[in-house]
């Protein structure tokens, strides 16, 4: 049985300390997203509030 090939371990899908790199660049790709809402959420809430 060969298994899922998300699971198997081999030179393609694990860096030498043992990280899937699908996983990170999924994690890099969520934190880009996150901060690129946060950027986007504060200019568009301070452009929306009245100046005094």
């Amino acid at each position: 049985m060969a298994g899922h090939p998300a699971l198997r371990r081999g030179p393609a899908s694990t860096r030498a300390s043992g990280y899937i790199l699908e996983i990170q660049a999924l994690r890099s790709v969520t934190a880009l997203l996150v901060a690129v809402y946060h950027i986007w959420f504060n200019r568009s809430r301070a452009a929306s509030t009245p100046s005094s």
